[in-house]
């Protein structure tokens, strides 16, 4: 209770972003299939094409694979959250936004590390209990 952000209002804020990721995907999604019926194109067959091609770039591409399932996982676990302060790798700073494929970092310099979920092994998370300062 003494920590800057209970756990529940952090994890509650990351994914209340990446629900609505994932819904602003949906809709422009489902707007294109509607404007292509519109114009009369018949969108079953595109609809099936585009699983059959999914499915050919889905082996081509087993590192984005591997991001959206590392990026599952991150959240799932909790293991950091949109506000925390982590060190990921060598990149150090507040999370500004966590995706099923990156997580975006900025630290206090305004730099922006953008991070692919399958590249990250080890996580510091200094926003997870309260800290110590040592003030010399």
């Amino acid at each position: 209770m003494r920590g800057p952000i209970r756990r529940e209002e952090r994890r509650e804020r990351t994914l209340l972003k990446l629900l609505e990721n994932t819904l602003s995907y949906v809709v422009y999604f489902s707007a294109i299939l509607a404007i292509l019926q519109e114009f009369n194109i018949d969108v079953k067959g595109l609809v099936a094409g585009a699983g059959v091609l999914g499915l050919a770039v889905g082996f081509g591409a087993q590192s984005l694979v591997k991001d959206v399932i590392s990026g599952f996982f991150i959240l799932f676990e909790d293991q950091f959250s949109v506000g925390d302060y982590v060190k990921i790798g060598t990149a150090e700073g507040m999370v500004e936004e966590i995706g099923l494929r990156t997580t975006k970092l900025k630290n206090f310099t305004g730099e922006i590390f953008i991070l692919p979920n399958g590249t990250i092994s080890q996580v510091v998370n200094y926003s997870m209990k309260n800290s110590l300062a040592i003030v010399m």
